[in-house]
């Protein structure tokens, strides 16, 4: 919510209001935060899918990794 309400802008004159919604930014802030957002949620899948695939990901070293990541994010 926090993302759209960063992106939302109004502009308004006697004969109409305009709503409008910024869908590129060169903000470093924003684009900062929204990438550690995708960080998250593409380690969160890769927990998730750890719980069934588990003797694969063991094999792989990707358990061990994923402890590293989860801790820098």
């Amino acid at each position: 919510m926090a993302a759209l309400a960063g992106a939302f802008r109004t502009d308004n004159n006697e004969q109409r209001r305009q709503f409008k919604v910024i869908y590129l930014t060169a903000d470093p802030v924003m684009i900062r935060g929204t990438m550690k957002s995708v960080a998250q949620t593409g380690l969160a899948s890769l927990l998730i899918f750890r719980n069934v695939f588990i003797e694969r990901f063991d094999l792989l070293g990707i358990t061990e990794r994923l402890t590293e990541l989860h801790r820098g994010l």
